[in-house]
């Protein structure tokens, strides 16, 4: 006696079709995965350069009606409420710090030019390449390292050369 029941129809997925949709999904979160460490650091990268804007145009407003910046340091700086952004100011007010600091000092801001602008200098900066790019359009001049650089290619090979431990010092002059 045969079974006369011959169209059974297939209810559901098999297994391989199973293993390859988890597999598109797994590829699809991993790459989302990966792209969130880019977005961190270009949203560093961007708050640093903001902050950076925030205090040479701080600095700029508070020595708008002296003669020179002969006078601009750090401790002077931070005498104004509004020349340093809250982040960059250091817990107990004495230094200032950028988004990447290690240590509470990795700012320095002295007169340069015999006073006609001042440098702004970032220690242990990491993301050499993306800051520099990120600030240079606002600067009279950039140096990494002590070398002073112009274009992409310049600052690409100076970030590469200065960072033998992945930090690089970079200085902005302004005036």
């Amino acid at each position: 006696m045969k079974n006369g029941n011959t169209n059974v129809k297939q209810r559901g997925f098999g297994i391989i079709e199973i293993m390859i949709v988890l597999a598109i999904v797994g590829a699809i979160i991993g790459g989302v995965l990966a792209m969130g460490g880019n977005l961190t650091a270009g949203s560093e990268v961007n708050t640093a350069v903001a902050q950076h804007n925030a205090l040479y145009t701080g600095i700029q407003k508070m020595y708008y009606e002296e003669p020179a910046y002969t006078g601009v340091t750090v401790a002077g700086v931070l005498t104004s409420e509004t020349a340093v952004p809250a982040k960059m100011r250091s817990t107990d007010n004495t230094t200032i710090k950028h988004i990447w600091s290690q240590t509470q000092d990795d700012v320095s801001i002295v007169a340069s030019n015999e006073g006609q602008s001042f440098d702004i200098t970032y220690a242990n900066i990491p993301l050499c390449v993306e800051f520099v790019n990120g600030v240079r359009s606002t600067a009279q001049a950039v140096f990494v390292g002590g070398s002073e650089v112009f274009t992409t290619s310049e600052i690409t090979t100076a970030c590469s050369e200065e960072a033998s431990d992945g930090l690089v010092s970079v200085t902005t002059r302004h005036n």
